[in-house]
């Protein structure tokens, strides 16, 4: 099971596991210079942003720019709003890792929901450098907490069984 055989936290394993929320870019806000009418600097910094490459023209002071950005917090997610992540496990080692199964659960006070698929779960083997990466998506349905937790499940050099997770 996924619960016996649990790896002690401090120990080193050679897969890396790294989750990362999948979510639209917003776009990215500049800061409006103002200044007085006749003011030279303001009126040189003006020209400037006027002219930065992210600058959207004609609107410069609208605090909005033709970049995008990524949040960098998990943020948060109203009901009826999909969830999506990006799940990636990479071999660090020099050795192949053999026999990986992935698990990803969403668990609420009410349940605990499966998000990884079959086809996706289980991995024979995983080359040095290489990595498998997979995305999930759901649909929240019920208010409160919700907590994302993923499982690797691989064999270990000698062929014994190992396991980390990551809330």
């Amino acid at each position: 099971t996924w619960e016996s055989g649990m790896a002690d936290q401090g120990e080193a394993h050679p897969l890396t596991l790294k989750v990362m929320r999948l979510s639209k870019p917003k776009l990215a806000l500049s800061m409006p210079l103002l200044g007085e009418a006749g003011d030279w600097a303001a009126a040189a910094l003006h020209d400037s942003v006027a002219s930065s490459s992210t600058a959207v023209r004609g609107c410069e002071l609208l605090r909005l720019s033709e970049a995008v950005t990524l949040p960098q917090s998990f943020g948060t997610i109203f009901l009826g709003e999909t969830f999506s992540s990006f799940i990636s496990v990479h071999n660090d080692s020099l050795q192949d890792a053999k026999d990986i199964i992935i698990k990803i659960e969403l668990r609420t006070t009410a349940q605990t929901v499966n998000l990884t698929r079959a086809e996706d779960a289980v991995v024979k083997s995983l080359g040095s450098q290489q990595s498998t990466d997979l995305v999930v998506h759901h649909e929240v349905k019920e208010l409160g907490l919700h907590t994302l937790v993923c499982s690797v499940q691989y064999a270990g050099p000698g062929g014994e069984g190992k396991v980390f997770r990551k809330f």
